[in-house]
């Protein structure tokens, strides 16, 4: 395994409840900023663990004489090493911990790690100070999302298995039994599913049965007879059986049956 095989991985965008959002700039009332993406450290770290468990490291070298805790790190992946420096940011956050993080995510970058978030074009939105956080949370595009997301709920789908990774009981003999009943499942969706019937397949003997009683009450007063009258007449052919009909007009049978003005006879088909 070399770095090249695993850049495609490395660069894949993050599901979106990883990525964060801080302001670039505030307005003068705190009400809106301009907002800018990012990930913690921790998103690296999960990263590089996922892809090279074996294959990373990381140090870090403190930078004397600087206003805010600075370090230059050093991340090594799969014998490849790019370095950067990290600054803490100001106030009680300005640790060397924090330059550290920000390092961290500096040098992941050179190796193609959460690089497509400078891509995100910057805007303003309504901004709460309180929270240290945007009013609703920003939707990312389509290309700056993992290719599961990339469907309708597909990032609230990865949200809630991630949740209940997290949630697994630490007992191992009840994490078999999820894994036991996960995998029974797992295999179930890969069964090939039946082939939908034909639209001009007949019915069965029971689907003819379930047609014929669901037709009865929107068509009241006629006897069974005059009730295959009726279809043939709206199907445009002679009916003996309700075997007859074809999946395929069981739509416009209702349709017509729904529409049919009250006290018609077989011959006055509306």
């Amino acid at each position: 395994m070399n770095l090249s095989d695993m850049q495609k991985r490395l660069q894949a965008p993050f599901p979106a409840h990883m990525v964060s959002w801080k302001p670039a700039a505030l307005t003068k009332d705190r009400s809106r900023a301009l907002l800018l993406a990012y990930i913690d450290a921790r998103a690296v770290q999960d990263r590089l663990d996922a892809i090279c468990p074996d294959g990373w490291t990381f140090s870090v070298e403190v930078i004397p004489g600087t206003r805010q805790p600075t370090v230059k790190g050093a991340l090594t992946v799969l014998g490849v090493t790019r370095e950067d420096i990290g600054e803490a940011p100001e106030g009680d956050l300005g640790t060397l911990k924090a330059a550290a993080s920000d390092a961290l995510k500096r040098c992941g970058v050179h190796f193609g790690i959460g690089r497509y978030l400078y891509d995100l074009p910057r805007f303003w939105a309504d901004w709460d100070d309180a929270k240290r956080q945007p009013v609703s949370t920003p939707e990312l595009p389509d290309w700056a999302r993992p290719e599961q997301e990339r469907t309708p709920g597909g990032a609230y789908l990865v949200q809630v298995m991630n949740q209940l990774r997290q949630e697994l009981p630490e007992d191992l003999d009840v994490q078999r039994e999820v894994w036991r009943h996960l995998k029974a499942a797992l295999k179930c969706l890969e069964q090939p599913e039946a082939a939908a019937p034909a639209q001009d397949t007949t019915l069965t003997r029971q689907g003819a049965a379930n047609l014929h009683r669901q037709l009865g009450p929107l068509l009241p007063g006629l006897r069974d007879a005059e009730v295959k009258a009726w279809v043939g007449e709206v199907l445009g052919r002679e009916i003996t059986s309700f075997e007859q009909i074809r999946i395929g007009e069981i739509h416009a049978l209702k349709l017509a049956a729904r529409n049919r003005p009250q006290g018609d006879t077989p011959g006055q088909v509306a």
